[in-house]
């Protein structure tokens, strides 16, 4: 399915037979979308080798290349490629080194991951509260498909990453709702996407779906970001139903788990009979068992990218 069908399916009015709101909705994206493309392009070095990874022949001299032709992103490179949460092991002294001992799924990563946060190195008040959310959710994911389902483990982390980079382009443009709106309501997962369909005619997701579509991210990301505050057509997917419950879950985990009064018996409380539980092979036992180790995941990913 083309994005631009998935995104008209989440745009389409269900209980309306007029096609008005549909098509104030879509042009209403269509020029948030030229407008913010214009406002934040993604960096054209991670582009480039994002380009380049897709290739099946791609050549790792070429990658060091584009690498290096950014003095920023290596560095960054070799940070994360250094880190605990990429790697353990023997530091690495080269980005030659780093890029083949990273791999290819794992390089990829830590591009739109330096390339994401770069983005945004200014924001403050709530868009830095969403940028730290982003990390947690990507860690959060990650782990937990590691465990559940380690062949998804390519796209989960970038799912995470990215899920809400709707909200950062708007909050960058200057969106009115977010200057006005309740800071628990923007937070809270499951909330703002309400407000934001019923201001703007779409939500930060579809959005956020959009522009990774028109950036070239790879496929299923930009649809499981357009999906993830719909799950009923998300689970009629394969490979995008498993990788939007992981996200969901991470995505509602991080916020109980950066309340220290919250502990796992709250976040069970409201969602282990969830779909979102169903789709991703949850149980509560697990949950319990894990809920420790995904404390310290989030820690450790707001020390590595904040």
């Amino acid at each position: 399915m083309e994005l631009n069908d998935a995104v008209n399916q989440v745009l389409s009015p269900k209980n309306d037979t007029s096609a008005d709101p549909d098509e104030q909705a879509a042009l209403s994206l269509a020029a948030k979308i030229a407008s913010v493309e214009g406002l934040r392009p993604f960096p054209v070095v991670a582009q480039k080798v994002m380009a380049t990874l897709n290739d099946p022949n791609y050549k790792v001299s070429t990658i060091v290349r584009l690498v290096k032709e950014d003095p920023s992103l290596a560095t960054n490179v070799m940070r994360l490629a250094n880190s605990a949460f990429f790697f353990r092991g023997k530091a690495i002294d080269s980005i030659n080194k780093a890029i083949v001992r990273l791999g290819h799924s794992t390089l990829k990563e830590v591009v739109c991951s330096v390339a994401m946060m770069e983005m945004f190195p200014d924001v403050k008040g709530m868009g830095q509260s969403i940028r730290d959310h982003l990390a947690a959710t990507a860690a959060l994911a990650q782990e937990l498909v590691r465990d559940l389902l380690p062949s998804f483990v390519d796209g989960a982390f970038l799912c995470g990453l990215v899920h809400d980079l709707g909200k950062l382009l708007l909050i960058e443009s200057g969106e009115l709702l977010y200057k006005s709106g309740d800071p628990i309501e923007l937070t809270t997962p499951d909330r703002a996407h309400v407000k934001e369909h019923r201001v703007l005619g779409y939500d930060h997701g579809v959005l956020g779906g959009q522009i990774l579509w028109n950036w070239r991210f790879p496929e299923p990301i930009p649809q499981v970001v357009a999906w993830h505050h719909h799950p009923a057509l998300a689970y009629q997917h394969k490979t995008v139903d498993y990788l939007t419950a992981i996200l969901r879950i991470a995505d509602h985990v991080d916020f109980y788990i950066k309340d220290d009064s919250f502990e796992c018996e709250h976040f069970l409380e409201q969602f282990s009979d969830s779909d979102d539980f169903a789709f991703a092979g949850v149980s509560e036992e697990y949950m319990f068992e894990k809920w420790a180790k995904l404390r310290e995941t989030r820690a450790e990913s707001l020390a590595l990218f904040s």
